[in-house]
């Protein structure tokens, strides 16, 4: 088992060290290695149905935990080589058939169940049109604007756009469908890769996982502060963020890539080291009051 393990990128491989002479060698692992055993024993256990390594062994990266780079490395062009390959098979597709690649109702992870319930099925549909066509850089425009107010509603950006404090004026304002259009753009397969590929030649990979998760957990400060200052939960359309802690490990290699993507738009480039600084160092409350003064103009 500790040898799958090993090979699997789980834990560390050891080292064979000699005893001295005529006293033969020994197999040591790094420091650190038993409690990294232990928390794969303890990934184990939560996941339902058989163990999976791959799910594990992101877990662990995501944790922080010491993985080999090149284990880290192939997850990631896994991820994204898959995600090319749905993009063809979806700009390839015709519209009867792009109905099959939808998820069934029983099935929705979260926040999907939660946009269903709150647009109803038809606009549900529409909702994943939109997504759909975000994901495979094929967004240009809206449909109409019943397509407009359901994706709006579904996501909660209609509060982010009515939601304010005092006589400030809403956070997120302006033509949302051409940001999402430039969005799209910007994390096409072809950027995503041209990300990737420098991301792992400046071996920044860590640097960017570290990144995303203190934004993250930026973002919920943030929300957490606003709803506790207006009474409104779920408030300013910043639901969606998911807790770090609990995140999926089959949804990391697509955060990541989507991260490193979008920390190299040339507009979100100018405020990005500001954001990152009070994001690791944890002061949302800077943040609150600029959000309240200045808002985000789209």
């Amino acid at each position: 088992m500790l040898k799958k393990w090993r090979d699997a990128g789980l834990l560390p491989r050891p080292e064979q060290r000699s005893l001295g002479r005529g006293k033969g060698s020994a197999t040591v692992y790094p420091g650190g290695t038993s409690e990294q055993l232990l928390r794969v024993l303890s990934i184990r256990k939560g996941q339902k149905g058989r163990f999976k390594p791959d799910h594990a062994f992101l877990r662990l990266w995501w944790e922080g935990y010491p993985v080999e780079g090149a284990h880290v490395n192939k997850y990631m062009e896994s991820a994204l080589e898959r995600l090319k390959q749905w993009s063809e098979n979806w700009k390839s597709a015709t519209p009867d058939e792009r109905i099959t690649f939808t998820t069934s109702p029983d099935h929705l992870p979260e926040p999907m169940r939660t946009i269903r319930r709150r647009v109803g099925r038809q606009g549900f549909d529409r909702v994943t049109s939109v997504l759909l066509r975000f994901a495979a850089s094929d967004f240009t425009s809206w449909e109409d604007d019943e397509e407009r107010s359901d994706f709006l509603q579904g996501m909660g950006l209609d509060r982010a756009m009515r939601d304010r404090i005092g006589h400030t004026l809403p956070w997120l304002r302006g033509p949302i469908g051409n940001q999402l259009h430039g969005l799209a753009v910007a994390m096409s397969p072809a950027s995503l890769h041209d990300a990737l590929s420098h991301a792992i030649e400046s071996d920044e990979l860590n640097q960017a996982r570290d990144e995303l998760q203190a934004f993250i957990g930026f973002i919920i400060a943030t929300r957490e502060i606003l709803e506790m200052a207006t009474g409104k939960e779920n408030a300013f359309g910043l639901w969606a963020f998911p807790d770090p802690r609990t995140v999926n490990p089959s949804l990391i290699p697509s955060l990541v890539l989507g991260w490193l993507a979008i920390r190299r738009i040339p507009v979100i480039r100018e405020g990005y080291e500001t954001l990152m600084k009070l994001a690791t160092t944890g002061a949302p409350r800077q943040f609150f009051i600029e959000f309240a003064r200045n808002g985000v103009r789209v």
